[in-house]
């Protein structure tokens, strides 16, 4: 006969609790598959959208802006002849920032940002939109000269 020993049942509990602590700790992220697709959403949404706002001002030969508010997460195209053509409210954990755009008004409409395009198509200026939500960060970046957009 031989002494062999095999695995007790709490020996293997032990181990299986060990392997997933250690797994849970390798692979802890701030940021949910939720805030991915929420921050991923946005960020194509709005890159339309600025897409949109050029197309409109080569379209119909005047001039579109495209406006978009940091403090209350909302955005809209408009012209001046015709108005808002779409407006939009962003996630409220969706954060803002905008290095670049233009900030020509005072007042209430301070926070306002502002991307214009002319009926050639070209914008009044260039920037960067950056986008934050549970730790995940995306920029949109308008090109100098032909308002190309991209993602980043």
């Amino acid at each position: 006969m031989s002494n062999s020993r095999g695995i007790t049942l709490i020996e293997l509990l032990v181990v299986i609790a060990i392997m997933g602590v250690l797994i849970s700790l390798i692979s802890v992220s701030t940021a949910t598959p939720t805030d991915k697709s929420i921050l991923e959403s946005a960020v194509n949404m709005i890159a339309q959208d600025i897409r949109l706002t050029q197309q409109l001002a080569i379209c119909r030969g005047e001039t579109y802006f495209f406006e978009i508010n940091v403090k209350e997460n909302y955005y809209r195209i408009r012209s001046n002849l015709a108005g808002t053509y779409k407006m939009e409210y962003l996630n409220d954990g969706i954060s803002i920032s905008i290095i670049g755009l233009e900030s020509p008004y005072t007042g209430s409409y301070s926070d306002l940002r502002v991307l214009r395009y002319t009926p050639a198509g070209t914008p009044s200026t260039t920037g960067t939109i950056t986008l934050k939500k549970g730790g995940l960060t995306r920029q949109i970046t308008i090109m100098v000269g032909t308002g190309r957009v991209s993602i980043n």
